[in-house]
């Protein structure tokens, strides 16, 4: 009995609660019940509590698919200076960033608001102030490539470690 958080499901099958809270959440109990086969409920009843609180991220940052992601704001030249920034630098504070993997990337883009997954265009990230372009993922593609994700469309494609700039994002 009662309400999970947005974005949280439990499978009535597994007993599994599974999903990444999508919205801040007051603290509320929750009352699992066990029936055996024969449609009789267990002597015990199990209660479990949920809070899910802001993220304290300022603006522009987003949290989706379990990861705190940083706003696109600039070019890198090289992947090897992308990576090295998400991997040393503090960021608001924060240290044990890392570059999104292309499979991560590619779930950002398509990620929607109201985690429907109905392709209608209206990605998680749009209204959010980033530069939506060709992004750097930790994704190796060949020697001397990594895989590249265009958040304006969802396009993968590689390119060359020293190649044309690209921008950054940086997860963790």
């Amino acid at each position: 009995t009662g309400t999970l958080p947005a974005g949280l499901s439990f499978d009535t099958g597994t007993g599994a609660v599974t999903g990444t809270p999508t919205a801040v959440y007051a603290t509320a109990s929750l009352v699992f019940s066990v029936k055996d086969a024969n449609n009789v409920v267990a002597s015990t009843t199990s209660t479990v509590s949920f809070t899910v609180v802001a993220s304290g991220l300022p603006a522009g940052y987003v949290v989706e698919g379990g990861l705190a992601w940083m706003p696109i704001t600039f070019p890198w030249n090289t992947w090897t200076y992308a990576n090295t920034y998400c991997t040393t630098t503090t960021i608001n504070g924060q240290i044990g960033w890392r570059l999104p993997t292309q499979p991560e990337l590619s779930a950002l883009y398509a990620a929607y608001p109201d985690n429907s997954g109905v392709g209608n265009g209206n990605s998680v990230l749009l209204g959010q102030g980033w530069t939506l372009n060709r992004t750097w993922s930790s994704t190796v593609y060949s020697a001397g490539s990594h895989w590249r994700v265009d958040l304006n469309n969802g396009n993968v494609t590689t390119w060359n470690v020293d190649g044309f700039s690209n921008y950054v994002t940086c997860v963790r």
